[in-house]
């Protein structure tokens, strides 16, 4: 625990980890000490990501066009024409679009709206309404890491799966993976956190300081206090102490008004 101290003075105050009191084992059984228990940090090696089914939404940063659900009918209830008879477009040029000789509403153009056409005095383009996917479960349109401009990782990991398939190394999962550990913690959770670390590091603690420092870098402030408790997980109080205090003073260096522990 982390319980309420007093100092000399009376002063009010805790210590910065939670900690137990020990008996020396040297000095006898009523020669008591304390030292530092070691805790994980929550959420970090629990974390899932799904992508949502899309029969039922369509995600707003690809406007819908991965929607594939049976919605037939646009907006303002006209009954869409089979995409195999519009005119508008010619539905054999689309193979992964979804049109597959019905008459759903889709999006294969990458128009602003998913549509459908209907045969009302000649074929017209009509917008229809696609329920939203949560947007923390799309992945992003592009492999590019600052493509995911939502507050939560979840968008990042899955760059992590379906971006790195040809290269098939831990090298490439890190990069997203680190991301997607930094908008977890700025948002309060440490979710993606544990599997970045054994991606990129694979049980190294040098290695660990080193990832939580550039995680750190992209984003000061609360990340940097969580990254430092990363880093620094010895249960040891002498060793915590000091690896803290290093971890403070290396990335003061770069953030020397945001970052305060």
């Amino acid at each position: 625990r982390n319980p309420d101290l007093w100092d000399q003075y009376g002063s009010r105050y805790k210590r910065d980890h939670a900690w137990c009191y020990t008996k020396d084992r040297y000095g006898g059984p009523f020669n008591l000490g304390w030292d530092y228990c070691d805790i994980p940090v929550c959420g970090g090696d629990n974390a899932t990501c799904m992508e949502m089914d899309k029969t039922t939404c369509g995600c707003r940063n690809v406007n819908y066009a991965d929607y594939r659900g049976n919605n037939s009918h646009t907006a303002w209830g006209d009954s869409c024409e089979n995409w195999n008879k519009t005119k508008i477009i010619n539905a054999g040029d689309y193979p992964d679009a979804g049109l597959d000789g019905n008459n759903f509403c889709r999006n294969p153009e990458s128009s602003p709206n998913p549509w459908c056409s209907i045969d009302f005095w000649g074929d017209k383009k009509n917008r229809c309404y696609v329920p939203s996917c949560n947007p923390c479960s799309c992945k992003p349109p592009s492999c590019d890491l600052d493509s995911n401009t939502e507050a939560c990782g979840c968008p990042s990991a899955l760059q992590a799966e379906e971006c790195c398939i040809e290269d098939n190394n831990d090298e490439c999962r890190c990069e997203y993976l680190k991301v997607a550990c930094r908008k977890s913690i700025e948002i309060g959770k440490a979710d993606f956190c544990g599997e970045a670390f054994d991606t990129c590091c694979g049980g190294s603690a040098d290695c660990m300081c080193s990832v939580t420092s550039s995680i750190c870098f992209d984003s000061p402030g609360l990340v940097c206090n969580v990254a430092a408790d990363y880093c620094c997980s010895s249960p040891d109080a002498y060793s915590y102490h000091h690896c803290k205090c290093d971890f403070s003073n290396y990335v003061d260096k770069i953030y020397p008004i945001e970052f305060r522990d």
